[in-house]
């Protein structure tokens, strides 16, 4: 009853913990009731909340039902965490929220009882800790899978406008992270050492080989910094050039592309990145921690599609690829700041949040009880032809009613236009994506002319839009598109 988080907002996700809470989600439920329970994980790098969600689940459902909160220190064991939860269990007690579950130095190895003995028998369980691989190992060896992950790490734009307010030029500076901390020491601190303190404990079962922890540290920075686009000297056969990895640009067949013409571009890249670092990084390495960095929720893929046409030799190629980005805004612009211009860094993050936000905000909920197509796929693509190119920056596909609807970003002045139809891309695009539904052009401005021939809105306003509807065709309604 001490705890009060009455004056704070709700992230998003908080709406999902409810329905955990409220809908028995198992695994193996038959009509005798439930067996082998799930628990709740929240991952997520530091300062994006999980603590404040367990209080705010506290203050939710204490009136409903006994609840219990638990902050663990490092000298405590499972056994001791097992003593406590059979002293609440007699009390009645119902829910439990156990917060800095990864500094108990024997949680991998003995976590099974969390499943086995508690939720199983109906206690409702959530867990978070800052070593958020830890909690993966012990998904793997010792909970056998018993757990349904919720992340905290991404934060749209559209839910740091609910939680902090601030315009898009503040997201892009300090947005993904909700204390103001220098980015240098959160990257050392909340990312690399995360992975660090995490594999420490099984490197055989992680990583290839053994890294000293603030080695290791200095590669998962590096790498956050080349993932996001930062320049680097790139190795030829008898010179070298600088090039810009950023994820728009395919190097050499694919550098930061997930398939298996990019595992041959590993040891450049780990030899680009020895002279900032000075150590030796095998390939692998390289590899095991693109894992870790996808698993904490700061790296994920984003699918692009190159369709190249030629109507009078009848030609067409499509080439559909994942990727790489670096999700957390404020990381990203702190290593870019230092090679890219503002309005550059500008441009690039607008185009990869309105991608990653939407696709966030259409992806479908997977039910336990039925399977069914995703209504919405979301990608870029880029058509090309002899005669010039067009890029859909955004291209939503409703697989229901089998169209699309095609947007574009407009980094123009507001008294200039943006380019979306062309009849010859509109023929090639309904072959692969069905009938076109509807366009609009997407400015980057909020004063801007719309086009007479075209729908054109804010980006923002459009992005705000999707996350409340999370449909695209109720989304454009209150834009007023349909």
């Amino acid at each position: 009853n001490k705890i009060d988080e009455s004056g704070k907002k709700r992230r998003f996700i908080f709406d999902e913990i409810k329905r955990f809470i409220d809908s028995g989600v198992i695994l193996g439920c038959d009509t005798d009731g439930c067996k082998f329970g799930k628990i709740l994980v929240l991952k997520g790098l530091a300062n994006t909340g999980k603590t404040t969600l367990l209080r705010q689940v506290i203050c939710e459902y204490r009136e409903a039902f006994e609840c219990a909160f638990l902050e663990l220190e490092a000298d405590d064991d499972m056994d001791a965490v097992y003593l406590k939860l059979m002293e609440l269990e007699e009390n009645g007690v119902k829910i439990v929220c156990i917060a800095n579950i990864t500094l108990v130095e024997d949680f991998i190895e003995n976590s099974r009882i969390l499943a086995d003995r508690f939720a199983r028998d109906g206690m409702k369980i959530i867990i978070s800790g800052d070593e958020n691989l830890s909690i993966l190992f012990a998904d793997r060896k010792s909970l056998l899978y018993r757990t349904i992950w919720l992340s905290t790490t991404h934060i749209s734009y559209a839910e740091h406008t609910w939680l902090l307010g601030g315009d898009f030029d503040e997201y892009i500076s300090h947005g993904g992270l909700l204390g103001d901390s220098d980015k240098a020491e959160y990257i050392k601190s909340a990312v690399a050492r995360n992975i660090a303190m995490s594999t420490r404990r099984d490197y055989d079962e992680w990583l290839p080989c053994y890294t000293e922890p603030c080695e290791l540290e200095s590669i998962v920075a590096k790498l956050l910094a080349v993932f996001s686009g930062e320049k680097l000297r790139v190795r030829r056969s008898n010179y070298c050039v600088s090039r810009a990895f950023d994820f728009y640009e395919v190097v050499d067949g694919g550098l930061f592309l997930r398939n298996e013409k990019r595992i041959e571009n590993l040891n450049d890249i780990a030899w680009n990145l020895r002279p900032y670092l000075k150590i030796k990084i095998p390939r692998d390495l390289i590899l095991e921690l693109e894992k870790c960095l996808e698993h904490i929720g700061i790296l994920s893929t984003l699918t692009s599609v190159n369709i190249a046409f030629n109507e009078s030799c009848g030609l067409k190629r499509l080439k559909k690829k994942e990727e790489y980005c670096v999700l957390c805004p404020a990381i990203k612009y702190h290593c870019l700041k230092q090679s890219l211009k503002s309005e550059q860094i500008r441009k690039s993050m607008m185009e990869q949040i309105l991608l990653f936000d939407t696709k966030e905000a259409l992806k479908y909920e997977k039910s336990i009880l039925f399977e069914r197509e995703p209504k919405y796929s979301v990608f870029k693509v880029n058509f090309s032809n002899p005669e010039g190119a067009l890029t859909y920056d955004l291209l939503i596909k409703n697989n229901d009613l089998n169209g699309y609807y095609a947007f574009k970003i407009a980094h123009l002045s507001s008294d200039e236009k943006a380019e979306l139809r062309d009849e010859k891309v509109e023929k090639i695009a309904s072959e692969y994506f069905g009938k076109k539904l509807g366009s609009a052009i997407l400015y980057s401005t909020k004063d801007f002319k719309g086009s007479d021939e075209e729908m054109s809105f804010s980006i923002w306003d459009f992005l705000l839009a999707i996350y409340k509807h999370k449909d695209i065709e109720l989304a454009l309604s209150e834009l007023g598109a349909c």
